[in-house]
C-alpha cells in the first residue's frame, strides 16, 4: 500500500476520533447521560440530581481519563500521519540493471575503457586479472598475476592497465589490453591497494596499505617497452588507501585510515597539507574541475567534501552503514557511494547511497535515494559518456552493471 494512501486513511480515521470526541464530550452528563463511549465505563442514572457526591466525582474522573485516551490516541496518529507524508515525499525508483556478472574470486577493482569496448575486473582470491567485451559483457579472458590483485588503472589511452598486486612483497604489474600480457612489474611497497596515474601517464602512485606510505613508479613513455622505473616511497600516515591525482597533475590526494586526507606535491614528493577528517577515511575521489575533495568515511558513516586547495570542510552527509566506494555520476551531480557494511554486528545490509553534490555543499538535505548493493559493495568504475555504472560485490562473486538514466537524479 502506498504512503499516499495510507496519509489519506489516516487523516480520516483522525476525522473520526475528533468527531467522536466531540459527540463524547460537548454534552452535559446533567442533561444526557451515557453518551457514546461513556455509556460503557460510567454507572447508570436517570436523573444527575439523584447521584451521591462520590458517584458524580468518579463520573468525572473516568471522563477525565477516557479526555486523556483521546488525546494520546489523536497525537499519535498525527505523529505518524507527518512521518508517513515526509516518507511519501522521498523519491521511489527502481533502477535497471542491465546486466550482473557472475565472477568467481572476489572482484575488488574495475575499469572501463576510454573507448567502451572492454571492462577489467581484479580478482582477489584467485590471483586473477578478467577482461570482458562491452557492451555484452562477455568474458574474453583472464591472466594470473599472483597475490590478491586489487585497485586498477588504465593508462596510455586504456591500453595498458596497472594493477596493485596485494602481497608480502607487493608489486605494480604492467598489463596489455586487451591481449592481457604481463608487460613488466615493479615492487611498490609491502601491500599495495589502489594505483593512480598523474595525466600525462608518466607516474603511477600506489597506496601502501600497512606500509603507511605512497609509492611512486616512472612509467615509460607511451609506445615505449617496460619495464617501469624503480620506485620511490612517500611517507604518510598509517593505513593509506584511497588515492586521487588533480586534473593539473600536480596534487596528490590521499586518504588513510588513520583518519587524515592528505595532499602531496607530485613534484616535490612530499605532503603539503593533512586535515583530520575521521576515522577510517577510505577513498578520495575529486569533483568539480578538482577543486572539491570527496572523501567516504567508512567508521562515521559519512560522505564529506572538502576544498581540494585547502582541505578546508564544505559539508557532509549522512550514508548508509561503512561506506567505501565512491563515484561521481551524472557530470558529478550526483555521488555513488558503496556502502560496505564490511564490519557491522549484527550484520547489516549493504546498499548504494546517491546524494545530491550541490545540496550537501549547500547544506540542504542531500540524500536521493538508495538500492541493494550484493554482499561488500566495493568498487566503482563508469563507462564512457558516463551511461553505466558498473559496482564490484566483493562477497557476492558478481559486478552489478547499473544504467545511470535510471538512477536518482537531482531534484
Amino acid at each position: 500500500m502506498g504512503s499516499e494512501v495510507l496519509v489519506l486513511g489516516g487523516v480520516a480515521l483522525l476525522g473520526g476520533l475528533v468527531l467522536l470526541w466531540h459527540l463524547t464530550f460537548s454534552v452535559d452528563p446533567r442533561i444526557h447521560p451515557h453518551p457514546f463511549v461513556l455509556r460503557w465505563v460510567e454507572p447508570r442514572w436517570e436523573r444527575w440530581e439523584d447521584l451521591d457526591w462520590d458517584v458524580k466525582m468518579r463520573i468525572f474522573r473516568r471522563r477525565q481519563v477516557v479526555n486523556w485516551v483521546f488525546v494520546v490516541l489523536v497525537v499519535g496518529l498525527l505523529i505518524y500521519l507527518f512521518a508517513l507524508a515526509a516518507r511519501s515525499d522521498a523519491p521511489s525508483f527502481q533502477p535497471a540493471v542491465a546486466t550482473a556478472l557472475t565472477v568467481e574470486g572476489d572482484p575488488f577493482g574495475v575499469a572501463v575503457t576510454p573507448d567502451g569496448k572492454h571492462a577489467i575486473v581484479t580478482l582477489t582470491s584467485t590471483g586473477e586479472v578478467a577482461l570482458y567485451s562491452r557492451p555484452g559483457y562477455r568474458l574474453v579472458g583472464k591472466v594470473h598475476v599472483g597475490g590478491q590483485p586489487c585497485g586498477i588503472a588504465l593508462t596510455d589511452g586504456g591500453k595498458v592497465a596497472l594493477v596493485a598486486v596485494f602481497a608480502r612483497q607487493g608489486e605494480l604489474v604492467a598489463l596489455s589490453v586487451p591481449a592481457l600480457k604481463v608487460l613488466g612489474r615493479v615492487g611498490a611497497g609491502a601491500y599495495p591497494i589502489e594505483v593512480a596515474v598523474t595525466p600525462d601517464g608518466r607516474q603511477a602512485f600506489v597506496s601502501d596499505e600497512y606500509g603507511a606510505a605512497v609509492a611512486v613508479v616512472d612509467l615509460p613513455a607511451a609506445g615505449q617497452t617496460w619495464p617501469a622505473g624503480s620506485a620511490d616511497s612517500i611517507p604518510v600516515n598509517l593505513g593509506p588507501v584511497g588515492l586521487a591525482v588533480s586534473p593539473s597533475g600536480k596534487r596528490l590526494y590521499v586518504t588513510c585510515e588513520e583518519g587524515t586526507l592528505l595532499a602531496i606535491g607530485t613534484a616535490t614528493e612530499r605532503v603539503v597539507q593533512r586535515r583530520w577528517v575521521g576515522s577510517q577515511a577510505v577513498r578520495v575521489v575529486l569533483g568539480d574541475g578538482g577543486r572539491v575533495a570527496w572523501v567516504t568515511v567508512r567508521a562515521e558513516n559519512e560522505l564529506k567534501a572538502y576544498n581540494a586547495q585547502t582541505l578546508a570542510p564544505l559539508g557532509q552527509v549522512a550514508v548508509g552503514t561503512e561506506p567505501v566506494g565512491l563515484a561521481l555520476i551524472d557530470g558529478g551531480a550526483v555521488a555513488a557511494v558503496a556502502d560496505s557494511a564490511r564490519f557491522a554486528q549484527p550484520p547489516a545490509a549493504s546498499t548504494v547511497t546517491f546524494v545530491s553534490t550541490a545540496a550537501v555543499l549547500a547544506g540542504r538535505p542531500a540524500l536521493l535515494g538508495t538500492v541493494p548493493g550484493g554482499k561488500f559493495p566495493r568498487e566503482f568504475a563508469l563507462s564512457p559518456h558516463g551511461r553505466q555504472l558498473l559496482l564490484t560485490e566483493f562477497r557476492s562473486d558478481k559486478v552489478a552493471v547499473f544504467d545511470v538514466r535510471s538512477l536518482p537524479q537531482p531534484r
